[in-house]
């Protein structure tokens, strides 16, 4: 199936409550970094998205990256070796060392696909990543992704966001209601509701979240029901020192220069990234204290 892509005309958006890989109960997370394309693509885009993931897709794409990765030394070292070859001494022997890598890199790559495909499920869409992201026109951020069934999801999660259906998504999200339909949906214990949490229920609950991704989704859920402002100036302040914590803690004790200029691209990366509006800006203003204190005195 070749892909079908899905704008969505917003910085942020929503996730389906499930792998894009294989459908189960997302309890990981995968950076998706930015895919160049023939689109036109703002300068501000963000260099990559977080989306959750299971645990057992992140080891079979880990295994295939590695693969990649591995091809990828194998065949910088061959090109290398080949050129001073080549200057020193023939440029058959540079031309054979080239070709050697080139075949070296083709086995490792394939051996290792072999082996991300094996840990694979059958209900995975791809021994890689999943999601594909073509980045931030201006207007609209650009995915496409291997499951028809978490396209039409995702689609689904974010309606009201969507800039376009182009027929294609479309054709898919009405299959996908049809196939939605056809299939009866068994009938469910009846439960009890739990009363809703209180704000040091809300933070328990963020503090045991396994992942960056889970836990904005549910800072996310926690301000859609927390209106008091003092507990919601507390959920923002926890959340934005859990976010802001691991950067400011890679950069101590380096230069000032460094430090400026790390938190430049920090501060760039949160205007672009897919959190709540009111976590954004509670992360700019402490990422623009953090520079200022890293410029000389006037």
């Amino acid at each position: 199936m070749s892909r079908v892509t899905v704008e969505i005309c917003s910085r942020t958006f929503a996730y389906p409550s499930e792998c894009p890989c294989c459908g189960s109960v997302p309890d990981s997370e995968v950076p998706i970094q930015f895919k160049a394309s023939n689109r036109t693509i703002a300068a501000n885009t963000v260099r990559e998205l977080l989306f959750p993931y299971c645990s057992r897709c992140v080891g079979h794409v880990r295994i295939w990256e590695t693969g990649s990765m591995a091809s990828s030394v194998i065949m910088l070292t061959g090109i290398s070796g080949g050129i001073v070859i080549a200057l020193s001494q023939t440029a058959l022997g540079g031309l054979l060392v080239f070709g050697a890598a080139l075949v070296a890199a083709v086995i490792v790559t394939s051996i290792m696909q072999s082996r991300a495909r094996s840990h694979c499920l059958p209900s995975c869409a791809s021994g890689a990543k999943a999601v594909v992201f073509y980045g931030w026109s201006g207007s609209t951020n650009t995915f496409a992704f291997e499951s028809a069934a978490y396209t039409a999801r995702f689609a689904e999660q974010n309606a009201t966001k969507l800039a376009s259906v182009d027929p294609g998504l479309r054709h898919l999200l009405e299959a996908h209601k049809v196939a939605r339909l056809q299939v009866p949906t068994p009938a469910s214990a009846t439960r009890t509701v739990p009363p809703p949490r209180d704000l040091k229920q809300w933070l328990a609950h963020l503090d045991h979240q396994p992942t960056r991704v889970s836990r904005r989704i549910a800072f996310g859920r926690a301000l859609d029901v927390v209106s008091d402002p003092d507990e919601r100036a507390t959920l923002v302040h926890v959340v934005c020192s859990a976010e802001l914590a691991p950067i400011f803690a890679r950069i101590d004790g380096v230069a000032s220069s460094t430090r400026r200029r790390e938190l430049q691209r920090a501060l760039s990366d949160v205007r672009a990234d897919n959190i709540p509006e009111e976590l954004r800006e509670a992360e700019l203003v402490d990422l623009d204290r953090r520079i200022r204190s890293t410029l000389p005195p006037m």
